[in-house]
C-alpha cells in the first residue's frame, strides 16, 4: 500500500511539474547536465536535486535510481524537504544491494564535494 501510494504521489507530481510533456533537445540535455553538474559539485542543493531528478526520470541521462539516489540525498542534508521525499521513494524501489552502491555514490560525492574536488 505504501508503494501504491508513492507511485500515485509521484506520478502526480510529475503530471503537475510538467515533466511528462515536455521533451527538449538533445543540446539542452547535455547543457542543463554539464552545469548542474558543475553546480552540484560546487555543494549548490538546488542543482544536486536537478541531477537527482534528471537520474530518476533518465531525462537526458540514462535512467539510474543509484545516482538519483546519491544526488537526491546530497540536497536532502542541505534541509531540501522536496529531495527528502525522493529518497524516501527511492529507498522503497532499490534492493539491499542497490542501496549499498547508492549510499557508497553519495559518500563518495559528499567527500568530493567537502574536498573542493
Amino acid at each position: 500500500m505504501k508503494r501504491f501510494f508513492l507511485l500515485v504521489l509521484l506520478i502526480t507530481f510529475l503530471i503537475f511539474s510538467g515533466c511528462l510533456f515536455k521533451k527538449p533537445s538533445v543540446e539542452v540535455h547535455k547543457t542543463s547536465k554539464y552545469w548542474s553538474m558543475r553546480n552540484a559539485k560546487s555543494g549548490s542543493a538546488s542543482a544536486q536535486k536537478m541531477l537527482g531528478s534528471m537520474y530518476y526520470l533518465g531525462d537526458g541521462v540514462p535512467k539510474d535510481l543509484e545516482k538519483a539516489y546519491a544526488w537526491y540525498k546530497l540536497a536532502a542534508n542541505q534541509g531540501d524537504a522536496g529531495a527528502q521525499k525522493f529518497v524516501d521513494i527511492i529507498t522503497v524501489l532499490l534492493t539491499a544491494d542497490q542501496m549499498e552502491e547508492a549510499q557508497n555514490q553519495f559518500l563518495t560525492h559528499q567527500s568530493e564535494i567537502k574536498n573542493g574536488k
